[in-house]
């Protein structure tokens, strides 16, 4: 335990070390009974995604129907691709905006989204039982889906558009991510490139990082803490404007607990000073491998790339099977109720267990990601400390990557599928 580990390899130290590295210790197959169900199942799996390929249909998934069921922008309703709701009728003639109500029952498809009170669109009449021209109000296009009211002319009408999107069925969600992929993809981008900052700064200035972390979180409690107590204060000028309406009670409460909090966090750092010291160390050195290894530097992409691959496939043969029971869905029957949450989908047993396999077999696909990136950070990191890295002397080929992820199907695919 008191082995420096920035001196060379000595065997007389370590009886038990037999003067291996991870490229030269001998393998051999381990866990290979673990291929065989992984096997069948990923067999079962291409079979389920046949079908829902044959039967599925994911433009259902991507946009709403109207009253008829009738999906905007396909079939009938090509040219018509955002869902619009119709003023009541009788708000015609209500000349204060406040009072206007939508006919939240019969959506309408158009092509464009009306955008002032000079136009009117043919709708249903439930009283009548036919179709009328009713007048129009300002609107604008909403993720290409929906045409949401201008919040300047009704708010009363806007209020209502808000409420069924508090209660939209899962297309809006989907329809939302659908059409959002270009920002998540930069978003992942950002978030990658800041990473490969913070461990850069992290090998630099670990310590200042770490000790910036816990004040922040000790003061933060303390702060807010004194926040509270001063706002439970009857006579505190200005509380009234910058606390809100809580009762003095609550503060008292809450501004008690941050403090016993802050107080814990603060002894908890001076107790463990020394493990912290060693903590950081520890950071400092691991970022160190990290920048010392160019292979390093490519496996969060390719591990993110596995993932996106294999949730990608995943999704689209669960979504391919439920937009299958989204054809069998009676549309008209639900708005108005906003009762989709709860009968959204009319699948089938084996279809929900279909889709409850896809599942299974997605989380497993991904702890098997999990599984060879534990198992190729480890081949990397070991290479990187036994070619002398502790002392600044390690070089490690940019291919070790490849060679540790042969390793790993070549030997321990049985281990890597089991672990997952």
């Amino acid at each position: 335990d008191n082995m420096d580990v920035k001196t060379p390899r000595i065997a007389s130290k370590d009886p038990d070390d037999k003067g291996y590295d991870p490229a030269s210790v001998p393998r051999e197959c381990t866990d290979w009974c673990w291929i065989i169900p992984f096997v069948i199942l990923l067999a079962g799996f291409a079979v389920v995604t046949r079908d829902a390929v044959r039967e599925g249909d994911l433009t259902r998934l991507f946009t709403l129907p109207d009253l008829n069921g009738n999906l905007c922008g396909h079939g009938l309703n090509r040219d018509k691709p955002f869902l619009y709701f119709c003023m009541q009728q009788s708000s015609e003639w209500e000349f204060q905006g406040n009072r206007k109500r939508l006919d939240m029952a019969n959506p309408i498809c158009v092509g464009i989204c009306p955008g002032t009170y000079n136009t009117s669109s043919r709708c249903w009449l439930p009283l009548n039982q036919t179709y009328a021209w009713v007048q129009d109000y300002p609107t604008q296009p909403y993720i290409t889906l929906l045409c949401r009211p201008s919040r300047v002319f009704t708010q009363s009408i806007y209020d209502q558009f808000q409420d069924f999107l508090l209660h939209a069925p899962p297309v809006a969600s989907i329809s939302m991510m659908y059409r959002s992929w270009q920002t998540l993809l930069w978003s992942g981008v950002v978030a990658l490139a800041c990473s490969y900052l913070y461990i850069a700064a992290l090998s630099f200035c670990a310590n200042c990082i770490v000790l910036s972390g816990v004040l922040t979180v000790i003061l933060g409690t303390m702060v807010t803490s004194a926040y509270l107590f001063w706002c439970a204060r009857a006579d505190a000028p200005g509380a009234s404007n910058m606390c809100g309406d809580s009762e003095p009670g609550e503060d008292n409460l809450a501004a008690s607990g941050l403090l016993v909090l802050g107080a814990f966090f603060l002894c908890l750092g001076c107790q463990m000073s020394a493990w912290m010291e060693t903590a950081v160390q520890c950071i400092q050195w691991s970022c160190k491998c990290i920048l010392d290894c160019p292979s390093l530097y490519i496996l969060p992409p390719i591990i993110l790339f596995w993932r996106a691959l294999t949730l990608g496939i995943v999704g689209y043969v669960a979504m391919m099977t439920a937009s299958a029971g989204f054809s069998k869905y009676k549309w008209n029957l639900s708005y108005g109720d906003y009762s989709w949450e709860w009968r959204f989908f009319e699948l089938s047993g084996l279809e929900y267990a279909v889709m409850g396999g896809a599942l299974f077999m997605g989380i497993w696909c991904q702890g098997i990601i999990n599984a060879y990136s534990y198992f190729i950070t480890d081949y990397v990191s070991q290479m990187w400390y036994f070619s002398g890295g502790m002392r600044k002397a390690g070089v490690v080929p940019a291919s070790s990557v490849v060679k540790a992820a042969w390793l790993a199907t070549r030997y321990h695919l049985g281990t890597m599928i089991g672990g997952g």
